[in-house]
């Protein structure tokens, strides 16, 4: 993409669109055919200036996803999970965590 915008919502929103390149319109004539060719073989292009604004908005996807998709276990459930996950077996693990097995 080439424009005049450096707002950095601008960026975000042409990057998670897809776009593989993203240049201002004051970049020099010299390097934008370089640039062009680059985009057009799959390279990404981006100005370094812009890197630390796309990798900040990363970390914060990053932190949303993460918080969301972690399991939300009780004190007690962890306590259990953990005494299964050192491999102690059902026989060891109910009385010790006062659990009474499901009968089918």
């Amino acid at each position: 993409m080439l424009t005049t915008s450096d707002e950095d919502r601008d960026l975000v929103a042409v990057i998670k669109a897809v776009a593989t390149g993203y240049l201002f319109k004051d970049v020099a004539q010299d390097q934008l055919p370089g640039a062009i060719r680059a985009v057009s073989v799959g390279q990404s292009l981006l100005f370094p200036s812009l890197a630390s604004t796309l990798l900040s908005e990363f970390a914060t996807i990053v932190r949303v996803v993460s918080a969301a998709l972690e399991p939300k276990l009780t004190e007690r459930e962890f306590e259990v999970l953990e005494h299964v996950a050192k491999g102690w077996s059902n026989r060891w693990v109910i009385p010790r965590n006062r659990l009474f097995p499901r009968i089918s």
